[in-house]
């Protein structure tokens, strides 16, 4: 079952107690984003969008790939 045919069965305080949680309900749409935000920053360090063809974003190699960012590098790369 998809979350979103799960969360027809969910009444609107539930649904808004997960949101109020952070829950994703479309895990596709929210990893793009985040590789977007990525994107952003990426834009914002270097002048420009021209991430190297192995997605390495800055000097402790976060990847961005299929499967999204490693966020263990990214967060070293962030200093958090």
């Amino acid at each position: 079952k998809s979350a979103t045919s799960s969360a027809s069965k969910l009444t609107r305080d539930q649904v808004r107690k997960l949101e109020d949680l952070g829950f994703v309900w479309d895990l596709k749409q929210h990893r793009w984003m985040e590789r977007y935000r990525e994107l952003v920053d990426f834009v914002e360090k270097y002048g420009h969008c021209h991430v190297p063809s192995n997605g390495s974003i800055g000097k402790d190699d976060v990847n961005i790939n299929d499967d999204g960012i490693d966020y263990k590098s990214l967060q070293a790369w962030r200093g958090t």
